[in-house]
């Protein structure tokens, strides 16, 4: 084999971690054992401060910088999907079989009910995959373009469950509650931010007051959402005590007349400012995820959660019910103008019944997701295909390797 070819066990291709939320699990649990590569491809946005730590804790949990032409069993790839630019995907998947050579290709899926959406190019290029997903039974309820893809496409699909509570790359993590402050992307209207909000603060203040709260912002900026508070308290922080009374009072006011609050009908600029007090009160009860913690995604944060997690519609929900924490659903607004994928957890896991921190939707996801193994799975089928001369490289690679230039 020339010198210049570097062999490995796994390659992962790397585009941004939100798009391969359990990489770093993988890397952790496994690198000590596997030979890990680490395909990055440059980013077409520039990458936040939590994008170059997890980077940065890849590499530092034994997974090796992928530099030239390589050799691996398993190549895994990860949501080639979305609009970072254009054909971005496309380009990554038409050239990397030109420079690496693989035994096997696995789609890696890491929500559960999520599709593949360029599942026709990766098996154009890169041939037919094996896709390993949280439930097999749930596989693409979001995506149903991929369903239809693979009944004309038929393709092999392995239950791997989520490692993020065996595997957890912040064990030291520890909560009573857990806030997933919603993304502001699918709040298009300030009442309905305001009555988020006050569904949100009205969970926190049925808890006692020594449990411990930790409020989680968005994952899509490294400091969370971009949050408005009062200036006043800003400035002085000693006011604070107000904030509980104020909101007191706000809800004596906020009165249901024909079928709509009086606050529905406030000017926005005042309605902002009764959000703004919301925000005051979730970030004086709650201790900020972000001042010790980088923005990844929730899941690297489900293990240390006792009690229970305050969320919306989003897959958030679809997290705790795997992993068995009661959750409080704060969203009651309208499905109208959401993604389909919100109408399909809400209908699926009967969300709108739930009362309080519920753990009705448990027995709905089936307990095979919750014991299926991902580590288990790649470790023992890369160890399975070993050959003579280097552990867990295959015998018979299905892509050539061809100069990259």
């Amino acid at each position: 084999m020339p010198n210049d070819v570097e062999v490995f066990d796994i390659i992962l291709v790397y585009t941004s971690f939100r798009r391969h939320e359990n990489y770093i699990n993988i890397i952790k649990c496994l690198a000590s054992r596997l030979r890990i590569g680490l395909l990055k491809f440059e980013a077409k946005h520039s990458w936040t401060e939590s994008e170059e730590k997890y980077f940065r804790m890849c590499l530092e949990y034994g997974a090796i910088l992928v530099k030239e032409k390589a050799e691996c069993h398993t190549l895994i790839i990860s949501r080639f999907g979305g609009n970072p630019g254009s054909g971005y995907f496309k380009d990554i998947l038409e050239d990397m079989p030109r420079y690496i050579k693989y035994g096997r290709v696995l789609v890696n899926v890491t929500t559960l009910m999520s599709g593949i959406p360029k599942i026709k190019e990766i098996c154009k290029f890169l041939g037919d995959p094996i896709i390993i997903t949280p439930g097999a039974e749930y596989f693409a309820e979001f995506e149903p373009e991929t369903k239809a893809f693979l009944r004309e496409h038929p393709l092999v699909v392995v239950e791997v469950g989520i490692p993020y509570l065996k595997f957890p790359i912040f064990p030291e993590f520890s909560t009573d509650y857990i806030l997933a402050y919603p993304s502001h992307t699918v709040i298009s209207q300030d009442w309905q931010h305001y009555r988020f909000l006050k569904n949100i603060t009205a969970a926190l203040r049925k808890l006692p007051k020594k449990v411990k709260v930790v409020v989680k912002p968005h994952n899509a900026r490294d400091d969370g959402n971009k949050l408005s508070r009062l200036f006043i308290l800003r400035l002085f922080p000693a006011l604070r005590w107000l904030i509980r009374p104020a909101l007191w009072v706000l809800r004596i006011f906020d009165i249901t007349l024909k079928g709509r609050s009086s606050y529905e009908r406030l000017p926005n600029r005042l309605l902002k400012y009764i959000i703004y007090l919301h925000n005051d009160y979730i970030f004086s009860r709650c201790e900020n995820l972000l001042d010790k913690y980088a923005s990844f995604g929730i899941e690297h944060f489900l293990s240390g959660i006792r009690k229970g997690i305050i969320t919306g519609l989003s897959n958030t929900i679809v997290l705790a019910l795997i992993a068995k924490k009661p959750v409080y659903n704060a969203d009651d607004l309208p499905l109208d103008d959401k993604p389909d994928t919100y109408r399909i957890i809400v209908e699926k896991f009967g969300v709108k019944q739930w009362k309080g921190f519920s753990s009705d939707g448990f027995g709905l996801i089936g307990e095979s997701v919750r014991t299926a193994d991902l580590m288990d799975y790649l470790e023992s089928t890369v160890k399975i295909d070993c050959v003579s001369g280097y552990p867990g490289v295959a015998a018979n690679p299905v892509s050539d390797v061809a100069d990259k230039g």
